[in-house]
């Protein structure tokens, strides 16, 4: 919900660490079965919303999540888009071990969600931003592959 400024009627604010409304439908079209949401922020999408901060179901760390591995059909993610690369590997294998046999992460960002026992899918959604010298989002998917004994 946009408000308006009070000092300038020409701006307006809506909520921190949410998407556009038509960026959070076409997440939703991606997602099956249970949903898990890392990092949701003030999004209301998800059976079971985890974030360190915000008003969810659980706080918990992105690197601990407090649920049985294999437990969701879908797990969504929008992690921040800083985090250092050495510990992006670790996130993803948190996310990847919250999904089913063959279950699907969409995850938001703008760096590529690549480890063992995950196969992204070929297509890929690219957010393209407004103002000029922005981090362009990619929407991708990927499905949990059987790892290897």
């Amino acid at each position: 919900m946009l408000m308006p400024n009070p000092k300038s009627p020409s701006y307006k604010f809506k909520k921190a660490w949410s998407w556009p409304t038509e960026i959070e439908a076409k997440i939703k079209t991606l997602c099956e079965g249970t949903v898990l949401h890392v990092c949701c922020g003030d999004s209301t999408i998800g059976d079971v919303r985890i974030d360190l901060e915000k008003p969810a179901d659980i706080k918990a760390s992105m690197f601990y999540l407090p649920i049985r591995p294999a437990s969701f059909d879908t797990v969504l993610c929008d992690p921040p888009w800083e985090l250092p690369y050495h510990l992006r590997g670790k996130l993803l294998r948190q996310l990847r071990d919250s999904l089913k046999p063959n279950g699907r992460l969409v995850f938001n960002c703008f760096w590529f969600p690549k480890t063992r026992g995950l196969a992204v899918d070929e297509q890929i959604y690219v957010g393209v931003p407004h103002n000029l010298w922005r981090n362009a989002s990619l929407l991708i998917t990927a499905r949990r592959m059987a790892l290897p004994s």
